[in-house]
């Protein structure tokens, strides 16, 4: 993100790290919690053979062969990453789901 001027030096504001793009969406300390959540969730809606892991792979680029309301929920998910940085807001996995609400209302 440094490299192409979106941010002003290479680290990350909340931990300190290397501030790449999967840093941003997945590997921070910040945001993996809400996934390691938000997969957990999505989880226990899927049957055992189609369960989804978290991975950089899987946050930044979707889940090849799967519903697409899943990977819907991922592109949300990323989406409310970056309200919530630009807000200075924490990563609830709750705040997510009433975040998914309106957007489904829509």
């Amino acid at each position: 993100m440094f490299t192409r001027q979106v941010i002003d030096d290479p680290f990350c504001d909340d931990c300190g790290g290397i501030d790449t793009w999967g840093h941003y969406f997945v590997s921070c300390d910040y945001v993996n919690g809400l996934w390691d959540q938000l997969f957990t969730r999505i989880n226990q809606k899927l049957s055992t053979r189609h369960k989804v892991t978290v991975s950089e792979t899987n946050v930044l680029f979707g889940i090849l062969n799967r519903k697409t309301i899943v990977n819907f929920i991922i592109l949300a998910g990323k989406q409310f990453i970056v309200y919530q940085k630009l807000n200075d807001a924490g990563f609830d996995c709750d705040a997510f789901v009433s975040y998914l609400q309106k957007i489904f209302k829509m």
